[in-house]
């Protein structure tokens, strides 16, 4: 006779089975009967999100060099997931990022502004802070950027007196990081003053960047992650990465509690270094005030601000130096604009230098701005793309790079053109399709820090010394890995020089 014990074994060998089932209806409902199912692209992305699990995961963020591959041979619509498309076609990017309150973000963060999923949320929460990153405001920053730029030079003068090779890579992320700290949390966090140091906090970063795909799509794998962030540091060696991110999120937790015992009555200047003072005054919904809500805003934001920014200013680096014409024609420039490299114009003032602006412009547009593909959901009705009914609720992506790098737009796009934003009247529409802020309702607020920390840095930098590339190739600077940010190849060392 068969007991209690035996039937509750037999019944749990029926588990595998019975979820092996549901796998196979799930996997034909999706392939043959989902809305979806005369997509074109391969069939095994229609019945599994593990085909871009494999990409993303297994061979760590190459899913973006996929999409080239599958548009190749399916077209500009290719359906990348159960519920998912990808257009390549830099004509539908208006239409798919515009201001309208029906497209809401798929993958959702309640409390991260980047990841807002409602787009009535998103817009209060822009609207409070969208002050402290405009251009006036950004204006009252421009002297700690200069400040910040200033220590940048003393460290490149170090390396020219070591006569070692130094790290733009790791220098732009220091300028830059140092820049946000200042403005967000009120106070230099000390990136600058010690790049060797800071240089263990951008690893660390990195490797939580590789895992954004399982952090996006996740539940399991994202608490899993969080939950080792509450391992005691002490019992992690020194060094180790939880143990340097820690350290930083316990500083910003302590400036955040310091921010609101000083407070700020007077919200109207905007001026640098008091957003989180601000933030208790910011008309926000009251769960924005919470502490968690409050502290992750701020490390996005802060995220959001230096490592795109950098990237494109190692870009710019590598990009002038490994071209003759292009360095040359920068330092003529410059050297008529500013006769005394010690007393550089101010940000207003080399906005309008031409060639400047055009090594910005194309090196935001190497750069690409955010690696990977950005996405959105109509929930409210279907849309069209030429001959294709896309219906409601279906995730819709896009790639900056796609657009970037179309030869149709930008010709022989791989190469390093400033002229080709210098031909007046048939230059004008380039600038429709530089999209590294992306566009709409969502487009990046840091914007104007970003073009004051580029026009500042790149002018100071190639106005007072003259450098030397040290073992780097293109290898070294293009765009790879999608590890949200773009990344080059494994194993670069990033852009060094030789200061003379």
């Amino acid at each position: 006779m068969e007991t209690d014990k035996d039937f509750q074994l037999r019944l749990l060998g029926y588990v595998p089975l019975a979820y092996a089932i549901f796998f196979l209806l799930r996997s034909i409902y999706r392939l043959y009967l989902h809305p979806l199912a005369r997509y074109p692209g391969p069939r095994l992305a229609a019945a599994t999100l593990w085909y871009q699990v494999y990409f993303e995961v297994f061979l760590v963020g190459r899913f973006s060099q996929q999409l080239d591959r599958l548009h190749d041979q399916y077209g500009p619509i290719v359906r990348i997931g159960p519920n998912e498309v990808h257009i390549k076609d830099p004509e539908f990017f208006d239409q798919l990022f515009n201001f309208s309150p029906d497209f809401n973000k798929p993958w959702a963060a309640p409390d991260d502004i980047a990841r807002t999923q409602s787009f009535d949320l998103h817009k209060v929460r822009r609207k409070a802070l969208e002050p402290y990153f405009s251009k006036k405001a950004v204006l009252n920053l421009e002297s700690t950027i200069r400040e910040d730029a200033e220590e940048l030079c003393q460290r490149l003068l170090e390396a020219r007196s070591a006569q070692k090779p130094a790290s733009i890579t790791l220098l732009a992320r220091c300028f830059t990081a140092e820049i946000m700290s200042e403005y967000i949390f009120g106070r230099p966090y000390g990136f600058l003053a010690d790049p060797r140091v800071s240089e263990q906090f951008f690893a660390a970063q990195n490797s939580i960047f590789q895992h954004v795909y399982v952090w996006q799509n996740s539940r399991i794998c994202k608490l899993i992650l969080e939950s080792l962030a509450l391992i005691p540091q002490s019992w992690l060696p020194e060094g180790h990465e939880m143990r340097v991110l820690g350290a930083f999120t316990s500083s910003i937790e302590e400036r955040i509690k310091a921010a609101k015992k000083v407070g700020r009555k007077d919200t109207a200047s905007h001026a640098k270094g008091v957003l989180l003072e601000d933030y208790a005054s910011l008309p926000l919904p009251a769960s924005d005030q919470r502490p968690r809500t409050v502290f992750d805003m701020a490390l996005v934001l802060f995220t959001a601000g230096f490592e795109t920014t950098a990237y494109t200013f190692e870009t710019a680096v590598y990009h002038t130096l490994a071209n003759t014409n292009v360095h040359e024609r920068l330092l003529a420039e410059l050297s008529n604009a500013c006769p005394n490299a010690q007393d550089m114009p101010t940000w207003l003032e080399l906005e309008k230098l031409p060639y400047l602006s055009a090594v910005i412009s194309e090196s935001l547009r190497l750069s690409i701005g955010q690696m990977l593909r950005i996405s959105r959901r109509n929930m409210k009705e279907d849309m069209t793309y030429k001959q294709w009914v896309i219906p409601k609720g279906t995730i819709i992506g896009m790639s900056t790079r796609h657009i970037h790098y179309d030869k149709g737009i930008f010709p022989d796009p791989d190469r390093f053109d400033p002229e080709r934003w210098l031909k007046g009247e048939e230059s004008k529409h380039l600038h429709k399709y530089l999209v590294s802020f992306s566009k709409g309702a969502r487009r990046c607020m840091g914007m104007n820090v970003a073009y004051a920390e580029l026009y500042i840095a790149i002018a100071t930098l190639f106005r007072r010394f003259q450098f030397e590339l040290y073992e780097t190739t293109r290898k070294d600077i293009d765009p790879v890995l999608d590890f949200l940010i773009p990344l080059p190849e494994k194993g670069s060392n990033g852009v060094r020089v030789l200061v003379k």
